[in-house]
């Protein structure tokens, strides 16, 4: 966990370690490439259409882990805290965006908790995550823009549990939830006051 000159400002970076092991399927997926270019070459129309084809699907797999190359080649914070508020910018494929951010005067509450989804053969449980609630979520969700086809995942989140704003432990790895709280509770102890923000006991949500 760093903090910048003013000693209060809270940056956590993704650990390159985990970060490098999400790129890997990528790694090895693009060793396909020379079978392809050579299938690509052949005079047989057979294996013309088929390279075509699997070409066009590899470079959408290879797609889906741009973000993660970027950050890993180019760190970016994935959670910052200062005085305007909470951002969170996670490393996550394009199809879909997680990245929010809101300002001390429009959260609620605070709270740690563990989430689990009920199936039809069993219960699977999440790792702990830092939930932030919004005072007006209608508000939330159009600053946030919900709405649109890569944020839709978040409006279904918000359904389920009230917030879209779930920030998980293994994002901040090897950093953990109980530090970084108890480092906003410390240090933003004048913004959490002034905004009667409701700092919650360690809560248990379940999903289906």
């Amino acid at each position: 966990m760093r903090q910048d000159a003013d000693h209060r400002t809270i940056v956590l970076y993704p650990d390159k370690t985990r970060l490098f092991k999400t790129v890997l399927p990528s790694l090895f997926s693009g060793l396909l490439a020379l079978p392809l270019i050579i299938a690509w070459r052949s005079r047989k129309r057979s294996l013309h259409i088929v390279s075509l084809l699997a070409g066009i699907l590899l470079f959408f797999w290879e797609s889906l882990f741009l973000s993660q190359w970027y950050r890993l080649l180019f760190p970016r914070p994935v959670v910052v805290v200062n005085e305007a508020g909470i951002a969170y910018d996670p490393a996550i494929p394009w199809l879909v965006a997680f990245r929010l951010q809101i300002r001390w005067e429009e959260i609620a509450a605070m709270f740690l908790s563990e989430l689990s989804i009920r199936g039809k053969k069993r219960t699977r449980t999440f790792p702990r995550f830092l939930a932030i609630m919004p005072k007006d979520q209608e508000a939330f969700v159009k600053q946030q823009k919900l709405l649109r086809p890569r944020r839709l995942p978040l409006l279904v989140v918000m359904s389920q549990i009230g917030t879209p704003f779930l920030l998980p432990e293994m994002a901040i790895s090897p950093s953990s939830l109980d530090e970084l709280f108890a480092q906003i509770r410390a240090r933003y102890q004048d913004e959490i006051e002034a905004n009667a923000i409701e700092i919650g006991e360690e809560r248990k949500l379940s999903i289906g």
